[in-house]
């Protein structure tokens, strides 16, 4: 919510106040409208003033947010919601088959949502879902690929692991010894 003008005449304060060059205003215009986006222009301006009267130094955004978040004026921010599809997380669950040396191998990862609070988690440059998925498609090795849905939230034990690993894990399973009321019995010990 922080206009990009009113970063940029907070951030003309702290160049003339803390002896910064006009480029540095420039240079870190973007940064600083990305990191301040959901913050109200009027607490922008009240955290300017307060840091330039009370500090010696110049702030970093990380320290800027703070002594704007600890002010009790600050006004409320509403966060947005995520959606079925991420499960209201912001983050898509993937997963990529792919041919690594003749076998098939898999990755799994999560990337930003393209509901709001994805597109809001994803301001720090992290790629949106659907880049991602589309880059593995177009790569020749790619067998298969994918990701969380509205009415699949979360991938499936087969979707994350080949039917080697599965059947690794479930034979793992078979020799696993009996346990006790969630502890396993040690050899040796009565």
């Amino acid at each position: 919510m922080a206009s990009p003008q009113i970063v940029h005449k907070c951030l003309n304060a702290f160049a003339s106040n803390y002896g910064k060059s006009d480029r540095w205003v420039d240079d870190t215009l973007k940064l600083w409208a990305r990191g301040l986006n959901d913050i109200h222009d009027k607490d922008l301006i009240r955290g300017t003033e307060e840091w330039c009267r009370k500090k010696n130094t110049p702030p970093n955004l990380a320290r800027l947010r703070d002594l704007i978040d600890g002010n009790p004026k600050t006004t409320s921010r509403v966060q947005p919601d995520g959606c079925p599809a991420c499960d209201g997380t912001g983050w898509r669950e993937m997963a990529r088959w792919y041919q690594n040396r003749g076998k098939t191998a898999i990755f799994t990862c999560v990337a930003a949502c393209d509901c709001m609070l994805g597109v809001r988690l994803s301001s720090g440059g992290v790629p949106q879902w659907d880049r991602v998925a589309e880059r593995w498609r177009n790569d020749g090795l790619t067998d298969q690929v994918f990701h969380s849905t509205a009415e699949y939230p979360h991938l499936t034990t087969e979707q994350r692991m080949t039917p080697e690993q599965l059947a690794a894990a479930k034979e793992r399973a078979k020799r696993a010894p009996p346990s006790v009321k969630g502890w396993t019995r040690v050899k040796g010990n009565p």
